[in-house]
């Protein structure tokens, strides 16, 4: 198949609009994965301050609280009824297994 010049130049023209939109993904990733970097620098250096004034744990342990916290305050779950029943259940299963064991160690 042979392309006229009119062919050829738009052909050229979507080429390079292709090129340049590629060159914008490129550095935008760029930019996106610096400044990622940079945030995790400083929150790094946040999770070794508190390391220094706390240091019951390691570095490692602060980073990763301080990532998580976010997530866990914005997401609160609601209260499930199954386990609230399952709470009370075990709470009295206990309750009498305790005062048995009592009534049995009193009579011994």
């Amino acid at each position: 198949m042979v392309l006229t010049n009119e062919e050829k130049a738009n052909s050229e023209e979507i080429s390079s609009q292709k090129k340049a939109l590629a060159e914008k993904c490129l550095k935008r990733k760029t930019d996106y994965h610096t400044a990622l970097a940079e945030a995790q620098d400083i929150l790094m250096q946040e999770a070794v301050k508190m390391h220094e004034m706390l240091g019951s744990h390691t570095v490692d342990y602060y980073y990763e609280a301080i990532i998580q916290t976010s997530h866990m305050t914005k997401h609160q779950r609601a209260c499930n009824l199954w386990n609230t029943y399952l709470h009370a259940e075990v709470k009295s299963i206990t309750k009498h297994y305790l005062t048995m064991n009592l009534v049995v160690r009193l009579l011994n």
